[in-house]
This record gives C-alpha cells, structure tokens and sequence, in this order.
C-alpha cells in the first residue's frame, strides 16, 4: 500500500469500466467503510456520488489514495494521485492479506 494519511486512513478507487469502487481502510488495514456503484458511463457523477457517500459515512478524515482501473488512469493524473495497475493492486492485496496464498486468478 502507499502512504496513509496523517490519521492513518487510506482511501483506494476503482473506476473501472462498468462500476465505482472504493474503500476506506484504518491504519491496521481493516475496511472502514466500502461501495461498489455502477456508474452507467457517467464516472464523474457516480465518482462525486460515492465520495460523498464516503464522507458521510466516515466524516471528515485525511487519508492517503490511490487510484486504480481501466477509467482511472486520468483521474489520477488531474487529481495527482498514485495510479496502480489493477492487476499490480491485486498482487499487492493478495501478498498483504493472504500471504500464504500460491495462485489468485484475476478476472476483471
């Protein structure tokens, strides 16, 4: 994972090709609060949508980011933000999560 935020919370996007995808965890990498949203070709306003989900449900945190999927890559260059390849985020989940695992198949 990248750098946490001041509190240590850490706030991961998915913006795929289909869905939203996000994720707060604490600074022991448990989920804090998580959506998955279909965004109907429509990234910005199911982005805001979940964002605003988000800080409802966690308030107002500091939280380190980074941005992974197949609509993420400019966001996280207007935004200044870590993009991680999906398939690169899955490993480093798999290696911090289930570290004994010997395969994961990723689908898309």
């Amino acid at each position: 994972m990248t750098e946490t935020g001041k509190n240590g919370f850490y706030l991961g996007l998915d913006i795929g090709s289909t869905t939203v995808k996000a994720v707060i965890l604490n600074e022991g990498a448990q989920t804090v609060w998580a959506c998955y949203q279909r965004h109907f070709s429509d990234i910005y306003v199911s982005l805001l949508d979940v964002l605003e989900k988000a800080l409802a449900a966690a308030g107002d945190l500091a939280v380190g980011a980074a941005i992974c999927g197949s609509g993420g890559l400019g966001l996280s260059v207007r935004w200044q933000l870590p993009f991680v390849q999906e398939v690169i985020a899955c490993v480093g989940a798999v290696e911090h999560f289930i570290p004994r695992t010997d395969v994961a198949i990723e689908l898309g």
